[in-house]
This record gives structure tokens, C-alpha cells and sequence, in this order.
């Protein structure tokens, strides 16, 4: 998926909202906006979500996530394999925020009928998203992709355990299977490919 398509399909979700309809142009990226922002991307990123909306950006150590207009940054928010990043653009200034998979401690989610709240916690800074509900799922399903994929495991030799032991290794591996399935992160033919493989079957 490219940035551009990322982002149509961000817009195509909105577009259905009356709001959106009469403010369309601050969701949209500029074409110097989304060439900047593309070239933050690197190559070994697989492009998850992208969105131009507004964001608020808080330290991690604040205890207030107050969501108001003064605070309130319009950018294009990207969610890759390996990041989340905020990129806000103007002719005078831009500025990258970044939180890498590794970093992010919390995720919270909240939803009314119309409306979500997105509160990603990094070890440096918390992104905060308050939007349209529709736009608001899309974007924690793809941070739940990001949080809960698992590399490959490299290969290593066998080592001896106790039967009992390795069962409920296996046992445990598939529960955390289950709880990925379940938030969406995974197809049910990869739970039930990956639990074939645990299972030896």
C-alpha cells in the first residue's frame, strides 16, 4: 500500500460525515506536504494507516490528556511495521514525532455513537487522537497490527525441557494466539496455520 492510497482510504471513510463535507480541505494533504512526508518513510516500513487529521501531542510524563483547539496540530499520521509517526508540515517549519513499535507502553480506547478517543502512550511522548469513530477504529486496528506482530523467530538448536513444561509453553503460545485473534490482529488461517506448527500437526 502507498502513502496516497493509505490516505484515500482514510478520506473515503469520511465521507459520509457532513463535517467532513465542509472542511474537507483540512484532511486532505497539500502535494508538498505529502511529498515530505513520504520521504520519511524508509524502505524496509510496510505501510499499515495513514491519515491527515489533527492530533494533540502530550510528554509521557504529563497527567493531564485535556483535548482542546490550542493545543490541536493538523498532520498526516502514519502507521507502519515498524512506527508511528506524526508529521506536521508548513513552508516555514516542519516537524517529525515518533514512536517506534518498542516504545509504545499503553494504548487506550475509548468510543461514544459518533465519536473515539486514541490515546498511544510512548516512552517519550503520547499521541492523542479524538475523531470520527470510523476513522478512530481503523487507526487502532492498525496500531493493534503493529503492537502484536511477531517477528520470525530465528532459528535456534533444540534445547532438552521437561514435556510438562513445553506443554504449557505451547499451551500459553496459544492463548496469546487466541487474544490476537480476537482484537483482530491476526486471520483466523494464520491463529490456526501458527497453532498446526505448535501443535506438531
Amino acid at each position: 500500500m502507498t502513502l496516497l492510497d493509505a490516505i484515500n482510504q482514510s478520506l473515503s471513510v469520511r465521507k459520509n460525515s457532513l463535517l467532513f463535507k465542509l472542511t474537507k480541505e483540512l484532511y486532505t494533504p497539500f502535494r508538498s506536504e505529502y511529498d515530505a512526508c513520504v520521504s520519511q518513510l524508509v524502505n524496509a516500513e510496510e505501510l499499515l494507516a495513514a491519515s491527515k487529521l489533527p492530533i494533540h501531542i502530550f510528554s509521557s510524563h504529563s497527567q493531564d490528556f485535556t483535548c482542546n483547539n490550542s493545543n490541536k496540530i493538523y498532520g498526516i499520521l502514519v502507521i507502519t511495521s515498524l512506527r508511528i509517526f506524526f508529521f506536521a508540515w508548513s513552508k516555514e517549519n516542519s516537524s517529525l514525532q515518533e514512536i517506534s513499535a518498542d516504545d509504545i507502553t499503553d494504548v487506550y480506547y475509548d468510543t461514544d455513537p459518533k465519536e473515539a478517543y486514541l490515546r498511544v502512550n510512548g516512552r517519550n511522548i503520547v499521541f492523542v487522537i479524538h475523531d470520527e469513530l470510523a476513522v478512530v477504529e481503523r487507526l487502532k486496528k492498525a496500531v493493534d497490527e503493529l503492537r502484536y506482530a511477531q517477528p520470525e523467530p530465528e532459528a535456534v538448536a533444540p534445547v532438552q525441557t521437561n514435556p510438562a513444561d513445553n506443554m504449557d509453553q505451547i499451551t500459553e503460545a496459544i492463548k496469546n494466539l487466541k487474544s490476537l485473534l480476537d482484537l483482530g490482529a491476526i486471520t483466523q488461517e494464520e491463529f490456526d496455520a501458527k497453532k498446526k506448527q505448535l501443535l506438531n500437526l
